[in-house]
């Protein structure tokens, strides 16, 4: 029994010394694969991190985008009301212009027709004129025709006071009548 005894010993001591190279292996193998899922999660760790910081940037960048693009919108939409407003009065002050040139281009029209009408009536006043003053300068040398023929009327009246004789008197008078007849027509000349 003594041989059973040593051989179970035996048996044991290599079980044991099985059992302790397999933890031994195990805790190798489990440190080695731990080891690697250490490093792998410090690795997926850092880079959660770094993943965190660039969302917390791009979080920033986003929000300070969003602030920018609602006040883009407000300018925008506030461009637009100016623009709508500046072309609304932009519409009316044209239309009114419009009106105002149509009125204007009418009252010019109307003023060139007048003009027209005036230079018409100025060329015809001075046609009128200056028949006026040829007339007038006719009656100016008419009236001094009958001037001359009155004063030599008159001479020849006065010349027929001292006549000695009848026949040179009546020649004296007649001379006179002709030259009161001259006189006589040249004021009718005149008048007409």
């Amino acid at each position: 029994m003594g041989f059973m005894q040593r051989d179970i010993d035996f048996k044991l001591i290599l079980l044991v010394i099985l059992v302790i190279m397999a933890i031994v292996g195990l805790t190798l193998f489990y440190q080695s694969s731990a080891g690697n899922i250490i490093q792998k999660y410090n690795k997926v760790t850092e880079n959660l991190e770094k993943a965190q910081e660039n969302l917390s940037v791009t979080q920033a960048k986003y929000d300070a985008c969003t602030v920018r693009m609602n006040n883009l919108t407000t300018e925008l939409e506030s461009a637009t009301e100016y623009q709508l407003s500046a072309q609304s009065e932009f519409n009316e002050q044209y239309t009114e212009a419009q009106s105002d040139l149509e009125q204007t281009e009418s009252t010019l029209a109307s003023t060139q027709a007048e003009l027209s009408d005036a230079q018409e009536d100025l060329e015809q006043a001075e046609t009128d004129l200056s028949t006026c003053q040829t007339t007038n300068q006719e009656n100016i040398d008419n009236v001094n025709n009958a001037q001359s023929y009155a004063a030599s009327a008159e001479n020849t009246l006065d010349n027929c006071d001292t006549c000695s004789d009848v026949s040179t008197c009546v020649t004296c008078i007649n001379s006179a009548k002709d030259a009161i007849h001259q006189v006589n027509n040249y004021l009718d000349e005149v008048e007409g």
